[in-house]
């Protein structure tokens, strides 16, 4: 607070200075002189302290100088005293003053910088802001002033919510640049990131080229595409291989498409011509021979399929069951039948198919299914029985021309070895002509092992005719 002095600023009444006035103006009459009692006035004002001594009086009226602001005069033993008015009004923020054709004192907010505004931050008692004025300390800045955008942020209205309607590229969004501080530190600001750019803005779409033009912080968020190393470059890349988010193909990146099984081999890639070549050349597998081209992996492709072309040393197509390594042209002998519908099993001394029962993994839990066993394994069009030599022996070493520890066959009949045809240890030889049918049962010799000067050993074995 701060009290201003009372309108008079002397401690005595208006009729004492009437007095004076009096003796100004007939300044040549002996008669006129100061009351008594009034040579002490000094001009200055004893707030709150009554002041007598005054002009001789027998009533308050006669001391009533009708002067509000310069207190309350009353008739005190026969002198006029006067009590000066003090203004407070116990805030220490305002400017307090006593009006005197309102006839009451006044508190006001102060205006440091003149502006006319008082400041908004002094408020009174209740918490009320005495002022308007959002900053007292700049002159710029009072309620009905005219918002601008500046690199201060500076609040020229007095009002958070705006910030100075600056469009320089007329999109029609203001400049983010231009902002305010709220009392509670939040900034209210333009909405257009970039406002020399009239295609940059909060309701643009965001388009490929290295920009945020929809201001939401993000460059080119939704409208890359990612792109793939091509080593081999077909078009293709690897899709294990490094890959980034482009707006286009680079020179490092040439390929958004990542679906190539082999990066090292321009012919191999999904859509290429498909070559019985014992690859994957159209990437139908991800990998190696395609299934279809041979699916049992013994080189050999079926002879119904149409989905590689022919070319030289490649897989010859002629494999009557692709789904089986030991049916193709030029197929050893098996003693087991190929059984399409299930398991084959030896029941009595004849082959079967039979269906998987329950996970039953022995043919004694097998259930007949009906199946054809097959035993055209060399795929020449009939199952033709095996029909190796029948007078066969495992014999004595024949000397050096046989080499160390290796039976050797006999002609057929004659019972003479063959000294230069070394036969392997377990080779099997049928110990009797014999005509049962495919997986009959027949007696067969299977050669062990032996040294030199030594007979070979050798063992006799019921097993099922093998057949072609």
């Amino acid at each position: 607070m701060f009290r201003a002095p009372t309108a008079s600023g002397y401690h005595h009444g208006m009729r004492t200075l009437g007095s004076l006035g009096l003796c100004a103006a007939l300044a040549l009459l002996p008669s006129c002189s100061s009351p008594p009692g009034d040579a002490s006035d000094t001009g200055t004002s004893d707030a709150g302290r009554l002041d007598s001594g005054g002009a001789a009086c027998t009533t308050d009226a006669q001391c009533d100088d009708g002067i509000f602001c310069d207190g309350t005069e009353t008739c005190s033993a026969g002198h006029c005293a006067t009590m000066p008015r003090v203004c407070d009004d116990g805030v220490a923020c305002t400017l307090d003053t006593c009006n005197e054709s309102m006839q009451r004192c006044l508190a006001r907010a102060p205006d440091v910088d003149g502006d006319g505004f008082g400041d908004a931050s002094c408020i009174d008692a209740r918490g009320v802001p005495l002022g308007v004025d959002c900053d007292d300390h700049q002159p710029a800045s009072f309620p009905g002033n005219m918002e601008v955008c500046d690199l201060a942020d500076l609040d020229e209205d007095c009002d958070p919510r705006t910030y100075g309607a600056r469009d320089g590229d007329g999109d029609g969004e203001p400049d983010a640049r231009c902002c305010n501080v709220a009392a509670d530190g939040t900034r209210n600001c333009g909405t257009d990131c970039d406002d020399a750019r009239s295609s940059v803005s909060p309701s643009a779409s965001e388009v490929c080229d290295g920009h945020d033009n929809d201001c939401d912080l993000l460059v080119d968020e939704g409208v890359t595409m990612t792109f793939l190393r091509d080593a081999d470059h077909d078009g293709h890349g690897n899709p294990a291989d490094a890959r980034t988010d482009l707006c286009g193909p680079t020179a490092e990146y040439p390929t958004p498409v990542g679906d190539d099984c082999d990066d090292t081999n321009a012919q191999r890639y999904p859509g290429a011509r498909e070559v019985c070549n014992a690859m994957d050349d159209d990437c139908s597998s991800g990998g190696g021979a395609a299934p279809e081209e041979d699916a049992d992996g013994d080189h050999h492709t079926s002879a119904t399929y149409t989905g590689c072309e022919s070319t030289p040393s490649t897989f010859p197509r002629d494999d009557c069951n692709d789904h089986n390594a030991s049916f193709h042209p030029g197929a050893p002998p098996l003693h087991e039948p190929y059984c399409p519908t299930g398991v084959s099993c030896l029941v009595g001394t004849r082959w079967t198919c039979g269906a998987r029962n329950a996970g039953a993994t022995t043919c004694a839990a097998e259930i007949a299914a009906g199946g054809s066993p097959t035993w055209d394994y060399d795929c020449s069009g009939a199952a033709e029985r095996d029909t190796p030599p029948v007078d066969t022996r495992c014999s004595a070493a024949c000397g050096a021309t046989t080499g160390c520890g290796a039976c050797v066959a006999f002609a057929p009949g004659t019972g003479l070895p063959v000294c230069e045809t070394p036969v392997p240890t377990g080779t099997e030889f049928l110990a009797t002509a014999s005509t049962a049918a495919c997986g009959a049962l027949v007696t067969y010799t299977r050669c062990g092992g032996g040294t030199c000067a030594t007979t070979c050993t050798s063992s006799t074995v019921m097993l099922p005719l093998a057949c072609r």
